[in-house]
């Protein structure tokens, strides 16, 4: 092979190496706009998020705030325990046992229910708040359970001995001194005095619950404030 048959190495090699930047420039760009539009994606679920989260916090404020009633209700009639019953007892009881019943917690969860049930979590880049949004529902359901156990309590348990003790004639039917004498009675009764007793400590438990679900809430709205842009 003479001089002019010579294979232009250095042309075919400058050729070969445009053509590698410009497909690796492709491959660039198409994964920048894909990262793009990942993270305009991400910026909308977190927008509303962050809405979602709020909500539940509203939600949780208003069902605290009847369980702490209820726990001030609860201790309240423990006081009446082996006391000797007033006429003006009468009333404070029967305010104090309705204010036992509470709110429950029914948050908004279809933004975070969407999210995970598409499996697109890891749309989310900042790794505390994927974990926290992920273990969400882990604390709901413990609160829940409490709140179950709470309603069987009071609806179940209280209530209907409640009713068995102290049938609560039409109050022109009865005679004077016939809601304080059942009561006075009530407040001997075991099973009565241990419903109480029970609703109380559950309502304390309810308390804990939620104000866990509270901490975990405010520490996912700032975390979910700081990466939207």
């Amino acid at each position: 092979m003479n001089e002019t048959q010579k294979m232009p190495w250095k042309r075919i090699s400058v050729e070969a190496m445009a053509i590698v930047a410009s497909i690796l420039l492709a491959f660039a760009i198409d994964a920048w706009w894909e990262y793009r539009i990942e993270r305009e994606v991400e910026q909308e679920v977190l927008a509303n998020l962050l809405i979602e989260f709020e909500r539940k916090r509203v939600e949780l404020d208003r069902t605290l705030d009847t369980l702490t009633g209820s726990q001030n209700a609860a201790k309240r009639l423990l006081m009446f325990a082996g006391k000797s019953l007033t006429s003006d007892d009468n009333a404070v009881i029967e305010q104090k046992l309705d204010e036992l019943y509470y709110f429950t917690f029914d948050p908004p969860s279809g933004a975070l229910e969407s999210l995970m049930s598409a499996g697109q979590l890891n749309l989310i880049l900042n790794t505390e708040l994927r974990v926290r949004l992920a273990g969400w529902s882990g604390l709901v359901k413990d609160y829940k359970e409490d709140e179950e156990e709470l309603d069987y309590l009071i609806y179940r348990d209280l209530v209907p001995t409640v009713y068995a003790i102290n049938p609560l004639p039409n109050v022109e039917d009865a005679a004077p001194g016939f809601f304080q004498s059942q009561w006075q009675e009530a407040f001997k009764d075991v099973r009565f005095m241990n419903s109480i007793g029970n609703v109380s400590y559950w309502i304390e438990s309810s308390i804990e619950e939620a104000s866990l679900l509270g901490g975990e809430i405010d520490q996912i709205v700032t975390l979910i404030k700081i990466e939207i842009e």
